[in-house]
């Protein structure tokens, strides 16, 4: 992602982040980031979320604590509208976009944003989860999808970035990775994630490699990014990450402009990369497989069985 690359320039940049060994479950990697809790804190396994109740009955998600607390306004805008606001616990406030096509960051581009002095956009996006399920997740449509991914997120943080340019904070992330052609293995390539911040709040070249970070820690570096580390609840159990990473003095931390002579001029989105072909995902195509080859033993096992009698 090369032009990811210029933002992380200045800001900061991981690969090793560890997410929650929650594989089977698709919520409980968003969970560890909104809530910064573990499955088992939020009352959760890779069943579902209704047999133990939650270490904190009045959990609240960072952007909650944001919206009361500090007059933030959220946009919200989801490839897969039902699972997160489910996550959220957001029924009518999720900007629902189709899966794997470009609409997801053309609705993020023209929707209206709050007239607010404080706002959160968050930008969910789903399809490189159900490519990695359908064609692999070192595929030729999935590496197309996330150089596509790339020109987007370059594209639309430069457009958000001009409400205000120099007081605005960026953070990416996913919820887990993937091998082969699930994300239900516990391996490296699964339970490793990116995190990457740039803008206020986080210094420029800020080092994350080499640390030992966990997706649990996201929200309390936000809020300690943000200036209202004293505001992280005390349900919050993971530390925000270390102090050496933090800037708010004007100059410390990356503005727009500082960004945009880092970029090409011009930034050309190619749909071929940004809309893949894709169908049934390999674990059912191969169920099918078992399928018909049950069936078809047990017809010969039959044939064979009717010739002997």
């Amino acid at each position: 992602m090369p032009l990811l690359q210029k933002f992380t320039q200045l800001g900061g940049v991981t690969t090793t982040m560890r997410t929650t060994d929650s594989m089977h479950s698709p919520s409980a990697g968003w969970i560890s980031v909104f809530y910064a809790a573990s499955p088992s804190e939020f009352g959760c396994n890779d069943h579902g979320c209704d047999n133990v109740p939650r270490f904190d009955p009045n959990y609240r998600s960072f952007i909650d604590i944001l919206e009361e607390d500090h007059d933030y306004e959220t946009r919200v805008f989801s490839e897969n509208a039902r699972v997160f606001s489910d996550i959220l616990e957001r029924d009518d406030k999720i900007h629902s976009a189709d899966l794997c096509t470009r609409s997801l960051f053309n609705l993020a581009r023209i929707t209206d944003l709050p007239q607010a002095q404080r706002r959160i956009v968050v930008v969910h996006l789903s399809c490189l989860d159900r490519l990695g399920a359908v064609s692999g997740y070192t595929s030729y449509n999935y590496l197309d999808r996330v150089h596509c991914l790339d020109k987007e997120i370059a594209s639309l943080s430069m457009q958000l970035w001009d409400h205000a340019p120099n007081y605005t904070t960026f953070l990416m992330t996913s919820n887990h990775g993937g091998s082969g052609f699930t994300h239900t293995q516990f391996n490296l390539q699964t339970i490793n994630v990116p995190f990457v911040a740039w803008g206020y709040g986080f210094k420029k070249h800020a080092h994350f490699m080499g640390k030992y970070l966990l997706t649990q820690q996201i929200a309390p570096t936000l809020f300690t990014a943000l200036n209202i580390s004293d505001e992280i609840p005390l349900t919050w159990l993971e530390k925000p990450m270390s102090d050496d990473v933090y800037a708010n003095a004007p100059g410390t931390y990356a503005i727009q402009y500082e960004v945009e002579e880092l970029l090409p001029e011009e930034i050309t989105i190619d749909n071929q990369q940004c809309i893949p072909s894709f169908s049934t995902t390999h674990q059912s195509v191969r169920q099918v497989y078992i399928v018909i080859g049950v069936v078809f033993s047990i017809y010969l096992f039959l044939g064979l069985f009717a010739v002997h009698h």
